[in-house]
């Protein structure tokens, strides 16, 4: 007999319930920010979560958006079902500062290679024995002169810090006149360092045969460096770039005295070795590179050139003056001291 079932029947059967796998949590990628002044505020991406009976809560700790102290920090993430099942991940995020140098205003001293004579860019070409030449004036180009070019690595590179470089060169000066002038080019509490080239405007008399114009040169170079130390400046010197002979610009400037340049620059490394002055090397930075660094006279450099001399100082102000970064640790808890009790 077929039994069939009352339409009366209050517990009819249930199918099992579906019971989900429990969540699985991802965590997003590491994050590290730059802090450039306060303590920033951290937006990281979203954890995300796979299986789980839903809904699935997930809470990260400390939230994104949150302040992060400089250092690394661990964010933890944990995803809870309605059943209360829990999975957690974790990641970091790092908080940097930017590199930070000790002295942060430069004066920029020297001829018109510190000046940024580009003779590239001088006006009146003429043809003269054959010879494309410039005329003079000669264009001087603060924009593209090396001191321009180090204020703007600077500036990029200590991006916390507030840099001053000021391009205080005069074309055309021998060593005498620039130390003749630096009193009052350079006054005190003005400037933290000194920044020193000069010496190609006095090659031509030791091309023409004074024996005792290097040697004048290189002492004038070396009272300048004593008068910036008296005023308590930091003194980098460089070494002149090289010269090209026979070039196809103005003859009178075509790198004729470039003979000179070598015992010129080993006087002063060797003047150097008893100064209180950090050498910069142009003059190795430009060797094997003069067709593309030096200008069309044979003498001056060209705007990649000024770069290159940028670049030479930059490294050398880098070494001497980057404050070292101090490791982050984390500090014990205070120990407990035990105040002695004043018995009466």
């Amino acid at each position: 007999m077929l039994l069939l079932a009352s339409c009366n029947d209050a517990n009819p059967v249930q199918p099992p319930p579906v019971i989900q796998n429990p969540p699985k949590i991802s965590c997003p990628a590491p994050v590290t920010v730059k802090s450039n002044g306060p303590l920033p505020s951290v937006v990281y991406g979203s954890a995300t979560s796979s299986f789980g009976s839903p809904p699935v809560n997930i809470v990260c700790t400390p939230a994104s958006g949150s302040v992060f102290p400089i250092g690394t920090s661990n964010v933890t993430c944990t995803a809870t079902d309605q059943l209360q099942r829990s999975d957690t991940c974790s990641f970091t995020v790092t908080v940097t500062v930017p590199p930070q140098i000790s002295l942060t205003s430069f004066a920029a001293y020297g001829d018109s290679m510190t000046a940024g004579e580009v003779i590239s860019e001088g006006q009146g070409i003429s043809a003269g024995e054959g010879i494309l030449q410039k005329a003079r004036p000669y264009q001087l180009d603060k924009g593209v002169a090396y001191p321009a070019d180090l204020l703007a690595e600077l500036t990029a590179f200590y991006s916390a810090q507030t840099i001053r470089v000021d391009n205080l060169g005069v074309k055309g000066l021998t060593t005498q006149q620039l130390l003749d002038n630096m009193p009052s080019q350079i006054p005190a509490g003005v400037y933290q360092v000194f920044l020193l080239m000069g010496g190609a405007n006095d090659l031509p008399a030791a091309e023409a045969g004074d024996p005792t114009a290097i040697s004048e040169a290189v002492d004038n170079m070396r009272q300048m460096i004593v008068l910036a130390r008296n005023k308590g400046l930091r003194v980098f010197v460089a070494t002149i770039p090289p010269e090209v002979p026979n070039m196809s610009c103005f003859g009178a400037d075509n790198g004729g005295d470039f003979d000179q340049v070598v015992p010129y620059n080993n006087a002063l490394k060797a003047m150097l070795a008893s100064q209180n002055a950090v050498l910069v090397d142009v003059y190795s930075a430009f060797v094997g590179r003069e067709s593309t660094l030096i200008d069309c006279d044979g003498l001056h450099p060209t705007k990649l050139g000024y770069q290159v001399i940028a670049d030479t100082f930059f490294a050398s102000i880098k070494q001497t003056l980057q404050v070292p970064s101090t490791p982050l640790r984390t500090l014990p808890p205070p120990s407990f001291v035990p105040v002695p009790v004043r018995r009466r």
